[in-house]
């Protein structure tokens, strides 16, 4: 007899959309690394989408490091890692060489998020999976700035 765990997840691979970022957990997974992003405007974000035994996704957020453009995993990948996601900034929407490197040594999918894209790359050339503003997040920050103005301060201003 299969179990019934076996049997969840063999179900959710047929009835899931065929691109990763159209299903709402991962696309969930998205808007959490694009918030903690600040749209672009902060350090890099990036984490795992994993399959859990039972047949869902999640995610294994990487810990925040010290680089400002990129991020860097250490140690082993998790169990059930079907791809890799982080931020760019708005103005740098595709996957980067290193990105493109990353893909091809891993045999993941590695997804770059922008405020006004997705995109990913195999290995081989990008593929935009989704362009304009995909994240209701995003609509919703732009929606807000747009209609108020903001004073930026420095630290040095403060003092």
């Amino acid at each position: 007899m299969i179990p019934a765990s076996v049997v969840i997840a063999l179900l959710s691979l047929l009835t899931e959309p065929r691109e990763l970022a159209d299903v709402p957990s991962v696309r969930s997974v998205f808007t959490a690394l694009l918030r903690r992003s600040h749209y672009g405007y902060a350090p890099e974000q990036a984490a795992f989408v994993v399959r859990r035994p039972n047949g869902t996704l999640a995610a294994v957020h990487w810990p925040a490091g010290e680089l400002r453009d990129g991020a860097e995993w250490i140690g082993e990948y998790p169990p059930g890692v079907i791809a890799i996601a982080h931020t760019h900034p708005g103005w740098l929407p595709l996957p980067s060489r290193i990105d493109r490197a990353t893909a091809s040594r891993s045999r993941l999918p590695v997804y770059v998020i922008t405020a006004t894209s997705i995109a990913k790359t195999d290995g081989g050339e990008p593929i935009v999976v989704t362009s304009g503003s995909w994240s209701p997040e995003s609509r919703r920050d732009r929606t807000a700035r747009s209609s108020s103005s903001f004073v930026f301060v420095s630290q040095s201003q403060r003092e």
